[in-house]
């Protein structure tokens, strides 16, 4: 299986986690992480090259950190014009039909802070990230369940070397349908799920 991580971190150089979880992939067979920050400095995505990328790949792994509760701003930009009507979707695009995709993403806080609370506007992993799983089923891709590190913003040496060895197992292995299996709880994969 060919695994296309597409990085998208503004500030990769200086990151502890993202850096780590990359560092313990990179060299997995078939697997390709491309830093779409450095690749695209001026924010000005090659589509041909992206879509490219897209087609070459079974699965479609997008790592990122959670920066206001939401994706990066690149994320996005890539997301409006790699995704375009007649390729990813629409009646002519199904260059993405049934094409793995999944997302592991860095939140800063501690898992205790993404729970669902109404009232007080707090909400889980998985509800925060609804507009990606929303984006990749409108282009008919096989959702795949997330992978969630917590507390990156401050991880302890032994905590992140677990997760570290824990993401390195997820890349490995076929994904998991998104919503299937054990850690479906707003907490997408995370400690203790497998």
């Amino acid at each position: 299986m060919k695994t296309l991580i597409l990085l998208f971190h503004p500030h990769f150089d200086g990151s502890r986690s993202n850096k780590a979880l990359v560092d313990a992939v990179r060299d997995l067979p078939g697997v390709t992480v491309r830093d779409e920050y450095r690749l695209y400095p001026t924010w000005q995505p090659d589509v041909a090259r992206e879509q490219e990328a897209l087609e070459n790949a079974d699965r479609i792994l997008l790592q990122f950190p959670v920066e206001w509760y939401s994706v990066p701003s690149l994320l996005k930009r890539w997301e409006d014009m790699v995704l375009q009507h007649g390729w990813a979707y629409g009646s002519q695009g199904h260059a993405l039909d049934g094409k793995d995709v999944s997302w592991a993403c860095t939140f800063g806080a501690a898992a205790e802070n993404y729970v669902h609370d109404p009232v007080h506007h707090r909400f889980t992993a998985d509800e925060l990230m609804r507009p990606l799983e929303s984006t990749f089923a409108h282009c008919r891709m096989s959702l795949g369940r997330p992978f969630y590190v917590y507390s990156a913003s401050n991880p302890g040496a032994e905590d992140l070397t677990r997760r570290v060895q824990e993401y390195r197992g997820y890349v490995r292995r076929p994904p998991v349908a998104f919503g299937a299996g054990p850690g479906h709880s707003g907490h997408g994969e995370q400690a203790g799920t497998e």
